[in-house]
């Protein structure tokens, strides 16, 4: 049986930015206990270098606060998430980057194949532990039709060796 765990809620996210914010330690809003700046970006950011190249438009899925958008030119990078205090901050952060609100759930507001990739950071593991397999192929088919590829990276415990495991579909 899948345990349903507020992942959608965005009371939960909202609470874990205002944590995180008072702690002075966005990341932790994101993903609590985990070293990104020494263990994951570093990773994540060397893959992404070795496939996307800088004349790519590239759609962050699940931005949060745009943690990795200063990784790509303005023009060829979007954000989206659903917790719109994310979005803002994402904005106040990146004011040169486009950011926009937006629940996966539903359909993406783009043709199909607009973007060259969408990029999902430790989504896919999340969403099929905490909401199961079909909500997460429902998001994967969505991605996949206003994306060529999809760059699907994670993280977990073993945070450096996981970090560089990833899937491109």
């Amino acid at each position: 049986m899948i345990m349903k765990t507020p992942i959608f809620d965005l009371s939960f996210w909202r609470g874990r930015l205002e944590q995180a914010k008072s702690m002075g330690q966005l990341d932790q809003a994101i993903g609590r206990g985990f070293e990104f700046k020494a263990k994951i970006d570093p990773a994540h950011e060397k893959i992404i270098e070795g496939l996307i190249k800088p004349e790519d438009k590239v759609l962050d899925i699940g931005c949060g606060y745009g943690r990795i958008a200063h990784w790509f030119n303005d023009e060829q990078y979007i954000g989206i998430d659903f917790v719109p205090e994310f979005i803002q901050l994402a904005k106040e952060i990146h004011p040169n980057k486009g950011f926009i609100e937006h629940d996966l759930r539903n359909p993406l507001p783009w043709e199909d194949n607009y973007f060259d990739w969408g990029i999902c950071i430790s989504m896919k593991g999340m969403i099929i532990r905490e909401q199961g397999q079909e909500e997460w192929d429902k998001i994967e088919k969505e991605a996949k039709r206003v994306c060529r590829k999809l760059l699907i990276c994670e993280y977990g415990n073993n945070q450096r060796e996981e970090a560089e495991k990833y899937e491109v579909i």
